[in-house]
């Protein structure tokens, strides 16, 4: 039998509640790896940051909810203002806030070094992935966001990715999607994106499949291709299996 809580359907994200969050969180805390893979790239940044806790590469988002229980609990976030990284342009500012679902809101933190690993946002839990739907509406595993190829050290690293993670990634979102249809919507337009850059580019992309295995699949046809770890992809300065 279900509990209460477990029974309850959400209109949208915007009605979750402090202890959805946290719960949220408890669920997906284990790291990527099984080191600390941001002392891979951080050498490769000149800020000296890794990509994915440098504002100026990668902008956090939340759920509105979420932000109201980050703001309540800790002070590791702020909202971004666009005015954070001198290079930013006020067209990037305004194309950012244009393109953010109207359920989020983008956010900035203290820096990696002040980090509160407990107090991280579901976006910095799921990078560099997100939950892949396929255009037959199948969530099937984790695909990684392309324009980060060559900053990631993960992305070119791919067999490093621990099963513990994998498996918390995808119990967090088989959940999120059975409630909230938003959500699901907007990961299938972004997988959508996903394919039209490969198919662009005439390559088939990396996938963590929910069954534990790796796959590069066609973008146009979506077909499975069965892949051992030497045979996923290396990009930029992690072309060399040393770095």
């Amino acid at each position: 039998m279900m509990s209460e809580a477990q029974n309850k359907i959400y209109k949208s994200t915007s009605d979750l509640e402090a202890k959805d969050i946290r719960a949220i969180y408890d669920g997906f805390n284990s790291p990527i790896a099984e080191f600390d893979c941001g002392k891979k790239c951080a050498p490769h940044n000149p800020s000296g940051k890794p990509f994915c806790c440098d504002i100026c590469h990668a902008v956090p988002t939340a759920y509105k909810s979420e932000w109201n229980y980050l703001k309540y609990h800790t002070d590791l976030w702020h909202q971004w203002r666009g005015d954070e990284c001198e290079d930013t342009t006020s067209k990037e500012v305004n194309d950012l806030r244009a393109n953010t679902p109207k359920n989020m809101v983008l956010l900035a933190c203290l820096g990696p070094s002040q980090c509160q690993r407990d107090f991280r946002a579901l976006s910095c839990r799921q990078f560099p992935f997100f939950p892949y739907v396929t255009s037959g509406y199948r969530f099937i595993g984790l695909a990684y966001e392309w324009e980060f190829e060559a900053k990631c050290w993960v992305i070119s690293n791919l067999s490093n990715v621990t099963q513990k993670y994998r498996d918390e990634f995808i119990s967090t979102y088989d959940k999120l999607f059975a409630t909230f249809q938003e959500e699901f919507e907007q990961y299938a337009y972004h997988s959508e994106l996903l394919r039209e850059y490969f198919m662009k580019q005439q390559r088939r992309f990396p996938l963590l499949h929910r069954n534990g295995a790796n796959y590069l699949v066609s973008a146009k046809s979506e077909r499975l291709q069965r892949v051992g770890t030497g045979q996923l992809p290396r990009f930029g300065v992690y072309k060399d299996p040393i770095v």
